[in-house]
This record gives C-alpha cells, structure tokens and sequence, in this order.
C-alpha cells in the first residue's frame, strides 16, 4: 500500500467518523475531498471566455460529470466510479497517477458568464472547459427633460 492509499484510507476513516457523530444533526453528510485533486489551471482569454485545463490522465469521458450549482460549475466523477483493476499486474513500485472518485467546484459568476454555452472536450489526458462571457450591456446615459 502506497502512502497516498493509506492517507486516503486514514481519511476516510476519520470521515466515517465524523459523519456518523453528526449525521441527522447537520441535515446530511458532509462531502469531503482531496485538495488540489484533479491538478487543473484556469485561463481567461482575449475574449474573456475562461478555459479550465484538468490532468485527468486515466480517466474516460463517461467517467466524469459536469454540473452547475449557484456561481459553481462542479466537475465529479460518475456515481459508482471505479477504477479499473488489472489482475495481471499485482505490484504497484511506483504509483503517481491518482485515478480515483472526486469532486471539485470551480467557482464562477453566473452574472459574468454564460453557463448556458458551456463546452468541454478531451484530450491527451486532459478535459478542457470553456466558459463564455455574458455579453456586455451598453448603458446610455439618461438626458433629464
């Protein structure tokens, strides 16, 4: 067991806790998730449509779901994700590939951005999200009679 697997079942360990400690006093379970997992960085264009770039190595697009919350686009993986096991391979030496469930929010102003034009796409172990922005409104002044 690598040290990431056994921080990762430390966690969830203390979750389980947690969670049944406070389950029905804080109305539902609290999600919880690794930080900075997937790696992904955020761009803004000439244009001002924002691109967010996730390392998503080892994941298919029916893996991953794309959703909208208030101000939040939320990138997760498929309920019942697993990742695929080999049974030829029964070592792992090195291990720097994470391939497992998550969720992350990218927050992003509905009032900025287009959530209705949203587009992404996959490529090389990366899933590209495009944000267009709402287009400006011009103000005219207004002349007192």
């Amino acid at each position: 067991m690598s040290f990431f697997d056994e921080v990762l079942r430390n966690m969830e360990t203390a979750n389980s806790v947690f969670d049944d400690a406070f389950d029905g006093r804080l109305g539902s379970k609290v999600e919880y998730t690794l930080p900075n997992y997937p790696p992904y960085e955020v761009k803004k264009s000439k244009d001002g449509t924002l691109k967010a770039k996730f390392a998503l190595a080892g994941f298919k697009k029916e893996d991953l779901e794309i959703s909208f919350e208030e101000n939040a686009i939320v990138l997760k993986t498929v309920d019942g994700f697993k990742k695929e096991e080999n049974e030829d391979e029964t070592y792992i030496s090195h291990q720097k590939i994470r391939i497992e469930p998550f969720k992350t929010k990218l927050y992003v102003p509905e009032s900025k951005y287009n959530f209705g034009e949203v587009k992404a796409s996959t490529a090389n172990g990366t899933l590209l999200i495009e944000i267009p922005p709402k287009e400006k409104r011009e103000y005219k002044p207004v002349s007192i009679e």
